[in-house]
């Protein structure tokens, strides 16, 4: 089961030692870093050209977030990857 507030997306992808603990200090779960980013009914990708199985696509609500998300399915499908969703490999608060 997800709950929510447990996770942290670092503002822009910028984290340091201070932003650690400080999601530390606030019983965050997880420090989530991503991949890819949908822009402009693309995939901006941090490194390389494609996804890799496990990478994280960031994405915003945007008035072209449809859009967004039919080419990111379309690409998943190109290189036979499937879209999960997060929560599903992340520890949850109690998980040992």
């Amino acid at each position: 089961m997800f709950v929510p507030g447990h996770l942290f997306r670092a503002p822009y992808g910028l984290s340091n030692g201070a932003t650690q603990t400080a999601a530390g200090s606030c019983s965050i779960n997880a420090v989530l870093f991503w991949h890819a980013v949908l822009n402009d009914r693309r995939i901006d990708y941090q490194h390389g050209d494609q996804l890799q199985p496990g990478d994280i696509v960031l994405a915003h609500f945007t008035a072209d977030l449809y859009d967004n998300i039919r080419g990111l399915l379309w690409q998943c499908a190109l290189q036979s990857l499937t879209v999960a969703p997060i929560e599903d490999y992340l520890p949850l608060p109690g998980d040992g």
